[in-house]
């Protein structure tokens, strides 16, 4: 009898030591531990990400190109990314100091020629304003590029139309633009100005 009971005591140990203990719930616990680890850096990821900001540097520095920063950079942090300024840079012309906004533009001059004025980078008559929009009126192919949604084909297309009609004379007349529509003039409309 006292075998019994423990041959049935021993099948029900074995049952649950097969059920619930022969190393599967480590195993299991390791993998959901890792799993959340995982999402948590993931979602680290994305949230740092979302914080930083695209912008594009053009003139007189090494390395031009747009890139990334950190939200609340400042200019001589781009210049800094771009390699540097080039010996012809005029500094004086930039306020190294000034706030960058995602999707901005910033150009750095060359030294000035003997009688001309000392212009600042921002309000360049190349199509940038000191608000950091771009002017479509004014603007290079390669500034109407930096718009979101606008490639080689659509800034041609700008410069073109504006060559053929003259200037905009309201930010909304770039859905004149062959292929610009409200959808796309939603996505620009905050980076772009006619002054």
């Amino acid at each position: 009898m006292i075998r019994k009971k423990a041959g049935i005591v021993l099948i029900f140990c074995a049952l649950f030591l097969v059920l619930f203990g022969c190393g599967e719930k480590p195993d299991l616990i390791l993998q959901e531990t890792s799993l959340a680890q995982e999402t948590l850096s993931e979602q680290e990821t994305e949230k740092q990400q979302s914080q930083n900001i695209f912008v594009y540097i053009c003139g007189e520095v090494k390395n031009p190109g747009v890139y990334e920063l950190p939200s609340g950079s400042r200019i001589y942090q781009l210049v800094e990314k771009a390699g540097g300024m080039k010996k012809k840079a005029d500094a004086g012309a930039v306020n190294l100091a000034e706030a960058l906004m995602d999707g901005q533009m910033i150009r750095i001059p060359g030294q000035s020629e003997p009688g001309q004025q000392t212009v600042s980078a921002a309000s360049e008559s190349t199509g940038s304003g000191t608000d950091g929009k771009i002017n479509i009126n004014t603007a290079s192919r390669e500034q109407l590029m930096t718009l979101a949604g606008i490639g080689e084909t659509k800034a041609d297309q700008i410069i073109a139309y504006r060559t053929d009609n003259g200037a905009f004379q309201k930010i909304e007349d770039i859905m004149q633009v062959a292929g610009i529509k409200e959808g796309l003039f939603e996505k620009i409309k905050e980076c772009i100005t006619v002054q």
